[in-house]
């Protein structure tokens, strides 16, 4: 649970990192790593918030239904995955990881992960461009989604623009949050490629991750924008989108950091 939380709360992909890490360490076996996997790499809350209900749909109300879609379909996709692949491993995984662990290391190890999700965001970025102006399709939606498959980001972005109705785009977005995009799941790729975690469930998990919220989403629509005309505006009082996102990175910073002292 705790890493299911600290990866809600700092986004893609540290919630990977940390399951890794756990695995790494020997402190979870091979199953247990996987399980964890798939339900425990999610979007960050702050970039829910801020980044997808304030920036791009101009709409703070949204960010509640957002989450709490994310939530539930992370955790039911837990819970299906446990009753399809039970954990049988009894030995635990043998740490091959050196017990000290620097500051000036672990500064380092996150500086190359910045960067390397820097680049890929930057790679598929191209990518999505190329390929929305290749592609002769007109449906914005079509569109929107083709974009969110490979960048989930640059594809939410497109959606919010569309002028379709928002019981439409907003189950589209779900779907496009919880299941990261191919950027992401590159990135997860590269943090985990030391361990022999299996990424084809991850990805198999994050797909019908997708599919739970995006039903979920349409179904529940009603239940949350009934009343939105007379809802109080909870997050009108966040700071701008720098300030949250400079807040983000140093929190998940410092988490990571954390984690690493802690097995020294």
């Amino acid at each position: 649970m705790p890493i299911f939380v600290i990866g809600f709360l700092s986004g893609y992909p540290v919630g990977a990192r940390l399951v890794s890490n756990l695995y790494a360490d020997g402190k979870i076996t091979k199953s247990t790593a996987e399980h964890m996997m798939a339900f425990s790499n999610n979007p960050g809350i702050v970039f829910i918030i801020s980044a997808v209900s304030s920036s791009m749909l101009s709409d703070r109300h949204a960010a509640i239904f957002f989450i709490v879609i994310c939530v539930f379909s992370a955790l039911f996709t837990g819970i299906v995955y446990n009753i399809l692949f039970p954990c049988r491993d009894n030995v635990n995984h043998i740490s091959s990881v050196q017990n000290g662990t620097s500051i000036y290391a672990a500064l380092s190890s996150s500086v190359r992960a910045v960067a390397m999700v820097g680049g890929c965001i930057i790679f598929f970025f191209a990518v999505t461009e190329a390929v929305i102006n290749v592609l002769p399709i007109s449906d914005g939606l079509v569109r929107g989604l083709i974009a969110g498959i490979l960048e989930f980001t640059g594809g939410i972005g497109f959606l919010s623009a569309l002028s379709y109705p928002k019981k439409i785009v907003y189950p589209l977005i779900s779907a496009l949050l919880c299941w990261g995009g191919f950027s992401v799941h590159l990135q997860t790729m590269a943090l985990v490629e030391s361990s022999n975690i299996d990424l084809r469930k991850y990805i198999s998990c994050k797909a019908f991750s997708a599919a739970i919220a995006y039903f979920t989403a349409y179904f529940t629509f009603d239940m949350f924008f009934a009343g939105k005309a007379d809802a109080v505006p909870t997050f009108n009082l966040l700071p701008s989108s720098p300030s949250v996102f400079a807040i983000s990175s140093l929190l998940a910073t410092v988490i990571y950091l954390w984690q690493k002292e802690r097995r020294v």
